[in-house]
């Protein structure tokens, strides 16, 4: 009897592909239209991409150019190319994410991870892609581009920690606040 519910519960899981993940029963196909409408309407959903050299290959065309690698093929280019295959390491396999969201809000974030964790799905983050290790890309993830995100850089004059009971900590000083959106370069610029 037990081999027959095997069999009943493969035939089901063929024809109408669903896991169970915890308690609830899931979608094993994530309908990504459903996460494309939860996003902004200044956000973005890019994919599916492949793990293929075609996939990456627009990026080998952008040479060292750091601004150019950062904002180009949807946030796949890598500033070192070893890093498009895992461990940065070319006898690897390719080492990108199944979709990337160009997230422009909080809300946009917070929808990845809610869809995310719905389908059970990774999660890698982004800005420009200095990481030499590879580690702003994971193979088969979603991936939240910020790039593009808002990046704030407002100067707070005269800051006090309020999260400190010492006298040390309580002297007031600047402090520039920094979305996730920002390069270095903003911050030296607006500190100037």
């Amino acid at each position: 009897m037990s081999r027959n519910n095997d069999v009943l519960t493969f035939a089901f899981n063929a024809f109408f592909p669903l896991l169970l993940v915890g308690s609830n029963l899931v979608s094993a196909v994530p309908d990504w239209s459903s996460l494309s409408s939860s996003l902004s309407s200044e956000a973005a959903l890019h994919g599916p991409f492949g793990n293929s050299p075609e996939t990456y290959s627009p990026c080998l065309s952008l040479g060292t150019d750091a601004y150019k690698i950062s904002k180009e093929n949807y946030g796949l280019c890598m500033h070192a190319h070893a890093c498009q295959h895992e461990f940065c390491e070319g006898n690897f396999d390719y080492d990108l994410p199944s979709y990337t969201v160009e997230a422009k809000t909080e809300s946009d974030i917070a929808s990845v991870f809610d869809f995310a964790a719905e389908h059970d799905i990774p999660v890698s983050v982004k800005t420009t892609g200095h990481s030499y290790q590879g580690s702003s890309t994971q193979k088969g993830s979603l991936m939240i581009w910020l790039q593009n995100y808002e990046k704030d850089l407002s100067i707070i004059k005269s800051y006090v920690n309020s999260c400190s009971d010492d006298d040390v900590n309580k002297v007031a000083h600047d402090v520039i606040s920094i979305k996730a959106g920002a390069v270095w370069d903003d911050v030296i610029e607006a500190v100037k």
